[in-house]
C-alpha cells in the first residue's frame, strides 16, 4: 500500500505531479486568496467611486431640466413653483416662502434620495408629498395623503429627510403645503447612492472568509507536516488514513 500523503510531506493528498515544491506549496492557496482580494477590492473601490454616476446623465443632455447631485438653492430655475411664493430673507438666509393652501414645489432630479432645508416652527405645519404620481412610503399619512410635519416649538432652519433608496435615475417630486400653515424652504439636496451596498458588503466578507480557510489550512498542513499536531487534531489528514 502506497505510503500515505502526509508521511511524504504531502499533505491533504496533494501530488508530486503539481509542479509545487512541497515546501512551497503550503502557502499557493493564502497567496491566491490574498492576491485575489488585492485585486477584487481595487475593482470594488472603482466600482464604489463611480456608483454616486449611475443613472445621472451628463449636464446639459437630460431629456428634462432637473436637479442634480448636491446643494440646490431655490428658487432653481428646474423648480417649478405652483402658487403664491414670495422670496425672504431671514437670518442671512433665502427661503422660498408661501402661506397659500396647496401651493406647490415640483421638483424634478436625478438621484436616490433628496434632503429638504426648510424652517420649522409654530407657524409651519404639514406638507404633503407625492413621488412619482404616488405617496411617499415611510412617511406618515392622513387623509389627504404622506406629509412632512414641520410644525415645532421654536423656529430654525432642519434638513429634513423626504426620500430615500429610490432607483438611480429621473423623479419628481412634489410638495404642497397644508392648511393654515407657512412652508419656507431654502434649498434642496439630492445625493445618488444606488443600493449596492449589500453587494459590497457580502463580497468583502467573502473575500475574508476565503483569506481566513485558505491560512487555516496552511498552517494546520504545515502543522502536520512538522509533527506539531497529532493526527487527530487535523481532520483532512485523518480522512486520508481512513481511505487508505
Amino acid at each position: 500500500m502506497e505510503p500515505q500523503p502526509h508521511a511524504q510531506g504531502r499533505p491533504f493528498g496533494l501530488g508530486r505531479g503539481t509542479g509545487v515544491p512541497s515546501h512551497f506549496w503550503p502557502l499557493v492557496m493564502p497567496g491566491l486568496a490574498v492576491v485575489l482580494s488585492l485585486c477584487l477590492a481595487g475593482w470594488l473601490l472603482t466600482v464604489a467611486d463611480r456608483l454616486h454616476q449611475v443613472g445621472i446623465p451628463a449636464p446639459g443632455t437630460g431629456v428634462q431640466a432637473a436637479l442634480y447631485p448636491g446643494a440646490n438653492s431655490l428658487p432653481h430655475s428646474a423648480v417649478r413653483a405652483d402658487g403664491d411664493w414670495v422670496t425672504q430673507e431671514v437670518g442671512g438666509e433665502r427661503f422660498l416662502a408661501t402661506r397659500a393652501r396647496d401651493a406647490s414645489l415640483t421638483i424634478p432630479f436625478y438621484g436616490t434620495a433628496l434632503t429638504l432645508i426648510a424652517r420649522t416652527g409654530p407657524d409651519a405645519g404639514r406638507v404633503y408629498v407625492t413621488i412619482d404620481g404616488n405617496a411617499a412610503s415611510g412617511l406618515p399619512s392622513d387623509e389627504i395623503g404622506s406629509f412632512l410635519d414641520l410644525e415645532a416649538p421654536q423656529a430654525s432652519t432642519e434638513e429634513i429627510p423626504v426620500t430615500s433608496g429610490l432607483r438611480p435615475g429621473y423623479h419628481v417630486i412634489v410638495l404642497q403645503n397644508g392648511p393654515d400653515a407657512e412652508f419656507a424652504a431654502s434649498s434642496v439636496e439630492v445625493s445618488n447612492r444606488p443600493a449596492l451596498g449589500w453587494v459590497l458588503s457580502l463580497m468583502f466578507t467573502s473575500l475574508g472568509g476565503l483569506l481566513f480557510l485558505s491560512v487555516r489550512r496552511w498552517w494546520l498542513s504545515l502543522a502536520a507536516d512538522r509533527g506539531w499536531l497529532s493526527q487527530a487534531t487535523v481532520p483532512e489528514t485523518a480522512d486520508n488514513d481512513a481511505l487508505a
